[in-house]
């Protein structure tokens, strides 16, 4: 197991090389999380395929553009391939990361191998509507999205205890809720993806039509 960055645009894409056997598969996690999610799935696969798996911008230890792009984020998964020289990997994404499988699946069909979408819909309907503003129906206290040590113990317990509220179990010391925290060039801890690029991330997923892509696409989809 490897992990890496590849420079891309002003920042950097983090990504994990699982090793394993066989041909190259890109594994793309959802909005919210990290590469760290698929650290369950990767030993399942690994006699059969290589396993790469990356940090979208914004998420985990990789950075975040000043304003968000869709497009941007499907360059960043791209530009893993490239400067790993996978030869037409398969792409699995997970809910947003399925979005962002299918689009590139679509536009890049010479490059890619097949897609899995696991959860990812992209079947807005309204999308003459305008996008909400970030901030909107936000808690003043929700922006605060950096802070010491004692802030980054409280956000670890306040995800775990809400994690737990609805049955599921996570690992405080675990490096899937630790890797939703980085420690910032200035000293304090901020969470990845920051609370206003989470919300604004998901208004844009509102207004976002994939029909075109999953009819239109040249390689295999699976929803």
């Amino acid at each position: 197991m490897v992990d890496g960055s590849v420079p891309y645009e002003e920042g950097r894409v983090a990504y994990r090389d699982f090793g394993g056997q066989g041909p190259a598969v890109m594994l793309v996690h959802g909005l919210g999380g990290n590469l760290a999610h698929w650290a369950r799935v990767a030993p399942l696969l690994q006699d059969r395929y290589r396993l790469i798996a990356v940090d979208l911008p914004s998420h985990g230890a990789s950075t975040a553009p000043a304003v968000y792009s869709f497009d941007y984020d499907l360059g960043a998964v791209d530009e893993v391939r490239q400067r790993l020289s996978l030869d037409r990997p398969a792409l699995v994404g997970h809910s947003y990361g399925g979005m962002l499988a299918v689009s590139l699946g679509a536009s890049r069909p010479g490059d890619y191998h097949a897609v899995v979408n696991v959860d990812g819909l992209g079947f807005a309907l309204d999308t003459a509507r305008e996008p909400k503003s970030q901030t909107e129906e936000l808690p003043e206290e929700a922006s605060v999205n950096e802070g010491d040590a004692e802030w980054l113990e409280a956000e670890v317990s306040r995800e775990v205890e809400e994690a737990a509220s609805i049955g599921l179990r996570l690992d405080r010391d675990g490096e899937m809720v630790r890797r939703a925290f980085q420690l910032g060039d200035h000293g304090r801890w901020h969470s990845s993806p920051t609370i206003d690029r989470f919300v604004e991330i998901g208004h844009f997923l509102e207004t976002l039509r994939l029909i075109p892509a999953y009819t239109a696409s040249s390689v295999g989809t699976l929803r």
